[in-house]
């Protein structure tokens, strides 16, 4: 305490009073972020549990070259709803087409170089005649090159979601390419929405479209998935021993199920597994079951 007659020291009182706000933040914000930390520091995949996936795989002919998450990961059901604005934006763009079929609940609309056929609650597919020139910049362009000038080219000719997201390419042995694009919510990969880009020669033929509204993506009751090294596991056990190597390029976390010709539905986390020759599977997270392949 100040003697009588003795000034205080505002400044150094200030001063002490701001670093004990600070400490004080300081400790509140540790102890709240605490069980965050916690989660993302865990560790889901050890090394040794790594080390076993690998070796299993290899025993069956599977050769694992992709990047895995190892740290803990959770997830939740998403509720999702076919998307009809997509499907009303793209139908206006034929609303001087003559109507060529309205058979089984599906039309097809008919313009001089172009085809719309809307399924019910299903893909929408857009077939171009003679179809849609690309000019690449070299004879083989690289896969991201190419999938860049068919968005561009797709976007001066149809509707194209801002939200598709580059997946990866699959060629056929007659020499067709098929361009795949999935469906991106805040950064999450939605496996269930999709466009297929259908290219011959040098030439875009036919679009498949199928994209979906989000209707929930609930805040709480996210559980722990299993591991990727354990979905990679489930899609051995399923598929069986290869006669030949088949390399795994891709393991990601996302969203998939079937269509469904319903108002909405639940769809589960996946894991999606890509192998170099053009095969896609899908492991539920939480039960570890084959969803579907292609």
């Amino acid at each position: 305490m100040a003697g009588r007659g003795e000034p205080v020291n505002l400044g150094r009182a200030k001063t002490a009073l701001i670093y004990a706000f600070l400490g004080l933040n300081i400790f509140l914000s540790y102890h709240l972020l605490l069980p965050f930390m916690d989660r993302f520091n865990q560790v889901a995949v050890s090394s040794a549990d790594y080390e076993n996936a690998r070796s299993y795989l290899e025993q069956n002919n599977y050769i694992l070259e992709a990047e895995i998450i190892r740290s803990a990961q959770v997830s939740t059901f998403l509720t999702v709803a076919p998307a009809q604005q997509i499907r009303d934006e793209l139908r206006s763009l034929f609303s001087g087409a003559s109507v060529v079929s309205e058979e089984n609940k599906t039309s097809v609309y008919r313009l001089t170089d172009r085809e719309l056929t809307v399924r019910p609650e299903g893909p929408l597919r857009i077939d171009f005649k003679p179809g849609l020139f690309l000019e690449a910049q070299s004879e083989t362009p690289e896969d991201q090159e190419l999938s860049g000038l068919v968005l561009q080219l797709l976007g001066e000719n149809m509707v194209v979601p801002d939200e598709v997201r580059y997946n990866y390419i699959k060629r056929e042995q007659d020499g067709r390419k098929i361009i795949h694009y999935y469906q991106d919510i805040g950064g999450t990969p939605l496996y269930a929405g999709y466009m297929n880009v259908f290219i011959e020669g040098d030439r875009i033929v036919s679009v498949e479209l199928y994209w979906l509204e989000l209707i929930d993506w609930p805040q709480e009751g996210e559980i722990e998935v299993i591991p990727a090294t354990e979905a990679l596991i489930r899609l051995v056990e399923e598929l069986g021993p290869s006669p030949n190597p088949r390399q795994i390029i891709k393991v990601d976390l996302g969203y998939y199920s079937r269509e469904y010709n319903a108002e909405k539905w639940e769809i589960p986390p996946v894991w999606r597994i890509l192998l170099g020759d053009g095969g896609v599977y899908y492991i539920n997270a939480f039960t570890g079951n084959l969803e579907a392949d292609e």
